[in-house]
């Protein structure tokens, strides 16, 4: 049975979640790999993943600047793996979502692994107070790419959409991190902008270090 996206509840209980993320699962398996078929399974899963609020990796101590980086990282290393290696996925094991998690977790500290090795920066923690603790704000109800995701969007003080490249003015921090947190990959933006993806990513995380505090401030509001 194929699962349209009509048939899909993004606000559905857990177990139902379950049941439908299996589902699509399966649907995928069932077709060849680089299909067409599979990629439009593959796509609707993505999808409702990334709107179940279920997704979690754990901060830990590092910077909020640096978190939202790595963890932006990892989900789209997430995606493409999901789309590699689908068919490894043994309901036998345990629920989608439970391996989905594993694998950003794993994404996220090979992320982390290369981000500091390639900065020849050795990874430090902070002593503050995780903002999610602050804000009151469970892991099990509200993800960190939401609580990202909803601040980008509001952008209260206009100050995402006005952190703007200057050597191309269409890109703005604002539209760069909600299409990373989207799924999209530096390759894909770099086509859609003619900018390289050095210079991109380079932007990106300058902005993520000016902007995080920003961020800090509306996760504790």
């Amino acid at each position: 049975m194929i699962v349209s996206d009509r048939s899909l509840n993004f606000n559905s209980p857990m177990d139902e979640l379950d049941e439908q993320l299996e589902r699509l699962v399966m649907e995928a398996q069932r077709y060849a790999p680089h299909s067409h078929e599979r990629q439009t399974a593959l796509g609707r899963l993505i999808r409702l993943i990334q709107q179940s609020g279920k997704l979690y990796c754990p901060r830990g101590q590092l910077p909020a600047e640096t978190y939202v980086y790595l963890y932006q990282e990892a989900l789209q290393e997430l995606w493409l793996q999901m789309c590699r290696s689908i068919d490894r996925y043994d309901s036998t094991k345990g629920k989608v979502m439970t391996w989905v998690n594993f694998l950003l977790n794993k994404r996220f500290i090979d992320a982390r692994t290369k981000y500091y090795s390639s900065t020849n920066t050795r990874v430090t923690y902070v002593a503050d107070i995780n903002e999610l603790d602050k804000a009151n704000v469970s892991a099990e109800t509200l993800s960190m790419s939401d609580i990202v995701k909803q601040c980008l969007e509001e952008d209260p003080e206009n100050c995402f959409k006005h952190k703007q490249m200057k050597s191309c003015s269409e890109v703005n921090f604002q539209i760069l991190a909600l299409r990373r947190l989207a799924g999209e990959s530096w390759e894909q933006l770099s086509a859609s902008f003619g900018v390289k993806i050095p210079t991109l990513s380079n932007f990106y995380q300058r902005a993520c270090k000016e902007l995080a505090p920003k961020i800090k401030e509306y996760l504790r509001s």
